[in-house]
C-alpha cells in the first residue's frame, strides 16, 4: 500500500514586483517563497509552535510579514540578509 501526503496551499500571493511567489500552508505553519527569474532559489519560513494566521508581502517585495495565531506575533522576514524581527 503507498501513501501519498499531499498540503494544501491556504494562500497564494504574488510579490509586488511580480518576482517572487510566496505560498502559505498555514497547517504547517509555514511559508514558502519562489523565484521567478531565479528557480533554484527558495525560502522556507517556519513560525513553528506560534502557527501562522496568515503572510503577505510588504511594499518592498524583498520582506514577508507573517501573523502568528491568536494575533500574538507579528513577524518580518527579510529575503535579502535573512534576518528576521519580531513585533
Amino acid at each position: 500500500m503507498r501513501y501519498q501526503f499531499t498540503d494544501v496551499a491556504s494562500s497564494l500571493e504574488w510579490s509586488p514586483d511580480g518576482e517572487y511567489i510566496l505560498i502559505a500552508v498555514d497547517k504547517r505553519a509555514q511559508a514558502f517563497v519562489k523565484s521567478i527569474q531565479e528557480p533554484e532559489w527558495q525560502c522556507k519560513i517556519d513560525e513553528g509552535l506560534a502557527g501562522l494566521a496568515g503572510c503577505l508581502w510588504a511594499p518592498t517585495s524583498r520582506h514577508v510579514i507573517t501573523v502568528s495565531e491568536f494575533n500574538v506575533r507579528l513577524t518580518v522576514w527579510s529575503m535579502i540578509d535573512k534576518s528576521i524581527q519580531y513585533i
